[in-house]
């Protein structure tokens, strides 16, 4: 399995590769693959790869196609919120420009950017730099080992508030950043346009009057009647919340190295960044 390694190293590295497995799915391993054997069914999901497995997860065909996953709607019959339609997002960009996705986002986005400690995978950064991660318990935080996922591409990037401002700066101004441009207005433009009208929905999806979603990006309307645009997510040991005003031209951004199910952490993690957006708002005005 791994040339030049020792019966020790390859069962500890197995029984790593497990944890990661365990932490990037919803549910049990056993549950994505063909076998209740736990090692039996990581070691299918291992030799799939996060490519394999997307696909092998959402075709009717494939070996971990189950219809308690969700995915057995029709395109345009149901909206549903998917980390592996992200996956799958990512192997097109390698598809159309031949090249793996954590290259490509290097060469077209976070050098031309200056995203200078920004990368998908642990050997693309300094270490050193990265945080240590927490998951909130009743009484105290217990440290999270830095891992992958799965499907990285859903929300495995690795980087900072200076360098995600660069990039979010970058959306807000059309592609462009102080005259390096990363996408074309048109193309931003579609990514920002919402999927659907109010009163024009897909089956089964309630029209919300305080939420939109576009491509990746979502809008969402506060009780003021104001409209933010981002996005916001959560592993463990993190969770994210980037959202700028379009009006404005304005944002804020927020990276936690912690996770919690609490309602007290979702509550204080969401007035901090309402109140981060609401500075920003001001000092624009």
């Amino acid at each position: 399995m791994y040339p030049g390694a020792t019966d020790k190293s390859q069962k500890s590295m197995h029984r790593l590769l497990i944890s990661i497995l365990t932490m990037s799915l919803i549910g049990p391993i056993p549950a994505y693959a063909n076998t209740p054997d736990v090692e039996a069914a990581a070691r299918q999901l291992l030799d799939a790869g996060a490519v394999g497995f997307s696909m092998a997860l959402v075709d009717r065909d494939g070996i971990y196609w189950s219809e308690a996953h969700g995915y057995s709607d029709l395109a345009g019959r149901k909206r549903q919120y998917s980390n592996i339609a992200y996956g799958l997002a990512g192997y097109l960009v390698e598809v159309l420009s031949g090249e793996p996705l954590n290259r490509f986002s290097a060469e077209k986005i976070f050098k031309p950017l200056g995203m200078t400690g920004t990368g998908w995978m642990l050997s693309e950064i300094d270490t050193r730099q990265h945080a240590q991660l927490y998951e909130l318990g009743e009484a105290e935080g217990v440290l999270v080992d830095w891992y992958g996922l799965a499907t990285w591409p859903d929300g495995g990037v690795r980087t900072s508030v200076r360098d995600l401002s660069r990039f979010f700066a970058a959306m807000i101004g059309g592609g462009e950043l102080k005259g390096t441009r990363i996408l074309q207005a048109t193309s931003v433009k579609a990514m920002f346009q919402p999927q659907f009208e109010s009163g024009q929905v897909l089956q089964a999806v309630e029209d919300s009057e305080n939420e939109q979603q576009a491509k990746t990006w979502v809008y969402r309307t506060g009780k003021s009647g104001k409209t933010v645009v981002g996005h916001s997510g959560g592993d463990p040991g993190v969770s994210t919340h980037a959202y700028f005003y379009p009006d404005a031209g304005v944002g804020a951004i927020l990276l936690v190295n912690t996770s919690s199910d609490s309602e007290a952490f979702g509550l204080a993690v969401g007035a901090t960044i309402k109140a981060l957006l609401n500075t920003s708002n001001e000092k624009a005005d």
